[in-house]
This record gives structure tokens, sequence and C-alpha cells, in this order.
């Protein structure tokens, strides 16, 4: 149940691959969605979300995106 607030990345875009466990993405356009362990997710800058942990286990996700990269926080 631990995951991010809701944010956006307004210079860069930002991807992520889950390593394990599960998640679920809540996207600034409506769209929810369920990852698990070897799943790639790529949001385009300006794109808002928020990540959850659904797993009964922790779970990991590698972010990949700037140096630096500022977060956006939103409601």
């Amino acid at each position: 149940g631990e995951g991010c607030r809701k944010h956006v990345h307004v210079t860069h875009a930002e991807w992520w691959i889950v390593l394990e466990g599960a998640f679920e993405w809540r996207l600034g356009d409506g769209r929810v969605f369920q990852t698990k362990a070897s799943d790639v997710v790529c949001l385009p800058r300006g794109m808002p979300h928020q990540i959850t942990c659904t797993s009964q286990t922790p779970g990991i996700r590698l972010a990949c995106g700037a140096r630096d990269m500022e977060h956006v926080y939103v409601r």
C-alpha cells in the first residue's frame, strides 16, 4: 500500500522496470493499470502519475530519468 504522492516531471520523461512485486499506476488522464515483475513503464514528460505497491511482499521498481529531475506535486 505504500507509494508516492501524485506528481509530474515537467522537463523530462521517466521510465521504470518493475523488479519485484506489483504496482498500481494512476495517470493524470484517468488511466489506471497494474504491473508486475519484468514489466516496463514509460511516461512522457508532463504526465501526472501516482504509483502504489499492491503486492503482499515489498515491491521494487527501478526509476530511470534525468539527474536532479524535479518533482512537481499535484492534487
